[in-house]
């Protein structure tokens, strides 16, 4: 999952002479889905009983997909 990430470029433009920027292009778009799917994957994960000794990382994937999350949401609401 982590590598579906690797091609995924955001760009932050300059909106008009505001000072402040916004998101350029497709990338919330296509960023939004992958969230959506790999948040679907890791909690699938979670709750399988073979994920017991992959715990740790699925937790700091969780949290990483989490903080991106709101992290899109935030620019997306602004």
């Amino acid at each position: 999952m982590q590598e579906e990430w690797a091609e995924i470029l955001t760009e932050l433009k300059p909106w008009k002479d505001t000072g402040t920027f916004i998101v350029a292009g497709s990338s919330v778009d296509e960023s939004q889905t992958i969230l959506d799917d790999q948040s679907v994957k890791t909690m699938t994960m979670k709750g399988s009983p073979y994920a017991k000794i992959f715990e740790d990382k699925i937790a700091e994937w969780e949290d990483w997909l989490s903080y991106t999350q709101q992290l899109f949401d935030y620019f997306v609401k602004v």
